[in-house]
């Protein structure tokens, strides 16, 4: 479980929660795994992964396994909510493939949702069935934030599955991490139609930040403003 505690500079009151995943809630599914990081960047960055398509095929092609014609295919959409503010959704395919074979029972379709600036859920569907995945960020610094992945997966899902699927998920993720830890944010950088909804996405974070802290003009590259 996790302990939520609501805090805003600006003293309001909550304005949204986190919802339940009914089937850990009902326990109805059991706990595989955790991942545990620390990244070295703001906090928007780490979800702006997911309206970031065009990084998808130049980070994430290569499987965790060390046979190379074996890479991964994606496909990801991400829109905002239509009806929470705070919320998002998006939708991921992936495939294994061997040159331009698709290798059996290696998709997976997942469905998720940013809520608020630090969680997501992931529901993904395997070979074996539903697979729940929440990740949770805690801000520790500007620059400095706490990452954690939690698995949950129905008892019949064998566990070494779960395992592999972590491991790779942790592989995956931590190629991100050696980009967001040198990566520099640009106020306007030059985005074209491929690289996807990115614009959207941070039109979409703004309302995240207190209203004290836009009102002063800042440099978000610095690290000593955090």
């Amino acid at each position: 479980g996790s302990v939520l505690i609501w805090f805003d500079v600006d003293g309001k009151d909550p304005e949204w929660e986190v919802p339940e995943i009914p089937e850990i809630s009902d326990k109805n599914v059991r706990w595989r795994g955790t991942t545990r990081h620390t990244v070295h960047t703001h906090l928007q960055e780490i979800h702006e992964n997911g309206a970031d398509q065009a990084h998808l095929p130049v980070v994430h092609w290569r499987t965790i396994f060390f046979y190379r014609p074996l890479w991964h295919q994606w496909g990801i959409k991400w829109a905002p909510n239509e009806t929470h503010k705070w919320k998002t959704d998006f939708e991921v395919k992936e495939v294994m493939k061997v040159g331009n074979w698709t290798v059996p029972f290696t998709t997976f379709n997942v469905e998720g949702h940013h809520i608020g600036p630090g969680f997501v859920h992931f529901k993904m569907q395997s070979v074996f069935g539903p697979i729940w995945v929440v990740h949770n960020l805690l801000p520790v610094e500007g620059f400095l934030q706490k990452s954690n992945y939690e698995m949950w997966a129905p008892k019949h899902i064998p566990v070494w599955f779960c395992k592999i699927v972590l491991l790779g998920w942790a592989n995956q993720y931590e190629r991100d991490i050696k980009i967001w830890n040198q990566k520099m944010f640009l106020n306007a950088p030059q985005i074209v139609k491929n690289d996807g909804p990115i614009v959207q996405y941070r039109r979409w974070f703004k309302q995240f930040y207190s209203e004290k802290g836009t009102k002063t003009k800042v440099d978000f590259t610095n690290p000593d403003f955090f």
